[in-house]
């Protein structure tokens, strides 16, 4: 099943000690999330496949720092990316 995600990092800190964040970026992915949770709730992890993600973005997504999605208003952090857009996220 299709749900969106949107994901932003870190671009820096400032000198007052702010972290400074990217723009939330929406993207598609492709999920299998337990019957309790396809409509709606939190899942504590959950994996799935970024969806026409073009590579660039993948890249910046897989090696920018400190990376965070959210889905249904809650955070999550990957706990991996691969090349071909697949993933393993976990909330907090």
């Amino acid at each position: 099943m299709e749900y969106s995600l949107s994901i932003n990092h870190r671009l820096r800190i400032d000198a007052a000690g702010r972290e400074l964040r990217s723009n939330m970026i929406p993207v598609t992915v492709e999920a299998d999330l337990e019957e309790r949770h396809s409509k709606f709730g939190f899942p504590a992890t959950f994996t799935g496949k970024l969806v026409n993600v073009p590579l660039e973005l993948l890249h910046n997504f897989k090696f920018a720092p400190r990376v965070e999605a959210v889905f249904r208003g809650s955070g999550y952090k990957f706990e991996g990316l691969e090349n071909d857009g697949s993933f393993k996220l976990r909330r907090g």
